[in-house]
């Protein structure tokens, strides 16, 4: 066989299109075919089986009623890892085939990819659905794909474990684990497609190959996120000092430099981003050669096909078709077009840590910034009276280890609580509404439902003592508990009530719900484009930093739950008052950063 030569920086330039052309092709497969259609079934699965939603508070539930349903669902997870699994290979066989200084057309590595199908059994299922969920997206080996995109902790879960010194323990030992066998485990997907092993002799091959090697895998893997972070750096520089210059020519002269610099900065990010997945599978291939000179023996050659004259024409129109889209969107985004005025939420109460959390304290407090919303917490107590309290457990607030649904509230408004250096007594839900009442302030009320109290009950009690309140001075209601939402919506349909999503699993659930609040992390486009469709609001929580604030803005949310209001409203401000080119071109870059985390 020919030489089967590392893919450097130049190397990879020059075969920048045949590498651009593979790499694009599964982008489109992924983006415009299977993200699509697996949310369809996922969706219609739900749909057909009347399943309102699916989240971790009633998969057991659905698991037991529906069990078809799960079985269907559990499929398309399946389809999902196989889809995963063959995006990967594909790009393998791209890499592997550049090594031997030939360029198959998509054809010839389809049939390629086809030919090389390990035999699939429930133990391959079995260890690519661990594989590909677990050890990928926490192993950091830099090479993922927007099928695993939701494959993540939420902030919220990982900000609860930083304040348990044993749950973060946990958790470093989590992403070392996942690290450590993601590293030992790195050579079985190319050990499939070119030694056409089973996958337990591959896992064991792996295993042994990498044995002694973990510092030289892991060293170079740091090596390929530097050279890619100093390259992108250099580059996201290099348009922002030269976009400066440009803004000092005339309004013209800048916003055509801009939309131009839009385009190529895009251009720039999504070649850095083949070039990450190309470095880090050569490693993989470079492993297996360094073991065996032989490795690609197996590997055909391919004879050269000249392209269809079709496809010169094409290629051409596809690019100007491109290029167009996104210089309208450049356009759009420098003219001001895309700006939005999310309402703003702030997250119990607080603003910066003003006060301690749920207190009538922090609440005027927070009500000069003016947010839209004050969103509170209540639960019920023993008495079946309602208190202003997050936690379950008096324990954070007030060192006591008593659970707030078995205390009174006349015992739990003279207990002291502490947070941020200030400290005040628990508030009753009477005297929280009272007070935001005199002042003006709208509610975001969230109903929680503890182990082992009466729903039907609780919420009974809730309508009738605040119900007419609540829609005379337009708060508005939410829950996590999906049977609380539902029996206000049919107890009192005029009451705006949104279900709250700690994840987002399969797009829009199908629910009496007036809006959704679904946590940032797994929020995307499409979620909220779908609740639009059907005419509810999403609100993002809890948004803290700067770059995700704008993130969520750029999504259309609608609202934006935070601890830190007074830096979302100066983040609104400048998205509307709008900002000089230079500014606008450095913060597209970092949220592709982020985006890309």
């Amino acid at each position: 066989m020919t030489g089967t030569k590392r893919t450097s920086i130049w190397r990879f330039l020059g075969a920048f299109w045949y590498f651009f052309k593979h790499y694009s092709f599964t982008a489109i497969i992924v983006y415009a075919i299977l993200i699509p259609v697996f949310s369809w079934l996922g969706a219609g699965i739900l749909r057909w089986s009347n399943i309102p939603y699916l989240s971790y508070t009633n998969a057991v539930s659905v698991a037991k009623d529906h069990p078809w349903a799960m079985v269907s669902l559990l499929l398309l997870l399946l389809l999902i890892v196989l889809a995963i699994y063959l995006q990967f290979a594909y790009l393998l066989l791209m890499v592997a085939y550049r090594r031997k200084d030939q360029r198959p057309t998509i054809r010839q590595l389809v049939a390629q990819l086809w030919h090389r199908l390990p035999r699939l059994s429930p133990g391959t299922f079995g260890f690519f659905l661990l594989y590909f969920l677990l050890i990928v997206p926490f192993g950091g080996n830099f090479i993922s794909t927007p099928l695993l995109a939701k494959v993540q902790i939420p902030d919220f879960i990982v900000e609860f474990i930083m304040t348990k010194p044993l749950l973060v323990a946990a958790l470093v030992l989590l992403y070392v684990g996942a690290f450590y066998f993601g590293n030992r485990l790195f050579l079985v997907i190319p050990m499939l497609m070119f030694e056409q092993q089973t996958v337990r002799r591959a896992v064991r091959a792996s295993w042994q190959r990498t044995w002694g090697r973990f510092w030289w895998i892991t060293l170079r893997i740091i090596g390929i996120i530097a050279s890619i972070s100093v390259l992108y750096g250099i580059m996201l520089g290099g348009f922002y000092f030269g976009q400066r210059w440009f803004d000092t020519q005339g309004h013209t002269t800048a916003l055509s430099a801009a939309i131009v610099n839009f385009n190529l900065l895009t251009l720039v990010n999504y070649t850095i981003s083949i070039l990450a997945t190309v470095w880090v599978l050569d490693l993989s291939l470079q492993l297996m050669k360094d073991y065996d000179v032989h490795a690609f023996d197996g590997l055909p050659d391919l004879p050269r096909v000249k392209a269809k004259p079709w496809w010169r024409v094409a290629v051409p129109i596809a690019f100007t078709v491109v290029a167009i889209v996104f210089a309208g969107y450049g356009y759009s985004y420098f003219a001001g077009l895309l700006v939005v005025d999310p309402q703003t939420l702030s997250h119990r109460g607080v603003d910066d840590g003003n006060g301690v959390q749920n207190t009538v304290q922090a609440l005027k407090k927070t009500h000069k910034e003016h947010p839209t919303y004050v969103e509170m917490d209540i639960q019920e107590t023993r008495d079946h009276k309602f208190v202003v309290m997050h936690d379950p457990n008096l324990s954070t607030l007030a060192g006591q280890n008593k659970p707030v649904d078995k205390q009174t509230l006349t015992g739990l408004t003279n207990t002291t609580i502490h947070e941020n250096g200030h400290q005040t007594k628990i508030d009753s839900f009477d005297d929280y509404l009272h007070a935001a009442q005199q002042i003006h302030q709208k509610l975001l009320v969230e109903i929680k439902l503890n182990a082992g109290q009466n729903r039907r009950e609780l919420v009974n009690r809730f309508i009738k003592r605040y119900g007419d309140s609540l829609l005379a001075h337009h708060d508005i209601i939410h829950s996590l508990d999906y049977g609380v939402v539902e029996q206000l919506k049919t107890q009192r349909p005029a009451l705006t009530v949104g279900y709250i999503l700690p994840f987002n699993f399969i797009g829009v659930p199908q629910t009496k719900a007036d809006f959704y609040t679904m946590e940032y992390t797994t929020l995307n486009d499409r979620f909220v484009s779908g609740a639009h469709r059907e005419h509810k609001k999403v609100f993002a929580w809890t948004v803290n930093d700067s770059d995700s604030m704008i993130k969520v803005m750029n999504m259309d949310a609608d609202g934006v739950i935070t601890d830190q209001l007074s830096t979302l409203k100066r983040q609104i401000r400048q998205q509307q008052g709008g900002r000089d080119y230079a500014t606008q071109l450095l913060q597209y870059g970092t949220q592709v950063i982020s985006d890309n985390q």
